[in-house]
């Protein structure tokens, strides 16, 4: 798909965050971008690297033995594996989360804001087919 259509801000994001990805000792050379629409937001999004799934693994085991622990599951997941969000100030995965995290407290709306970004990258990293309301780029 071409990102041609997309807004100029959507489009430095996706290439930028493609960029990032190609850093890690593990990227491939194209990598994959998922732009995410959760909650009325839109967020760019990437696979976790090998080392963050490796932690997230560990981390999903925790789940297993104490369901408290899920929040902090979601959150390190969409920590790990957002770029970007419209509307942030400053750049970076830190920025990027701290602001997904303002933004899911503003209001009863956007609560599930980063339950609903994490189910869309597992769906397009588990099957690569794209869901309704994100894309792969």
């Amino acid at each position: 798909m071409s990102t041609q259509d997309l807004p100029q801000d959507l489009q430095e994001q996706i290439e930028a965050c493609k960029e990032h990805q190609r850093q890690r000792p593990d990227a491939p050379a194209d990598p994959p971008v998922f732009v995410v629409e959760a909650c009325g937001e839109t967020l760019v999004c990437m696979p976790p690297s090998f080392d963050a799934s490796q932690r997230l693994q560990k981390l999903a085991g925790a789940v297993q033995n104490d369901k408290r622990e899920f929040v902090r599951y979601l959150e390190t997941y969409v920590a790990e594996t957002i770029f970007w969000i419209r509307g942030q100030s400053g750049a970076g995965q830190k920025t990027a989360i701290d602001h997904a995290r303002k933004v899911a407290k503003s209001n009863y709306q956007k609560f599930d804001l980063l339950l609903e970004t994490m189910n869309q990258v597992v769906d397009q990293i588990g099957t690569g087919i794209p869901v309704s309301s994100s894309k792969k780029y």
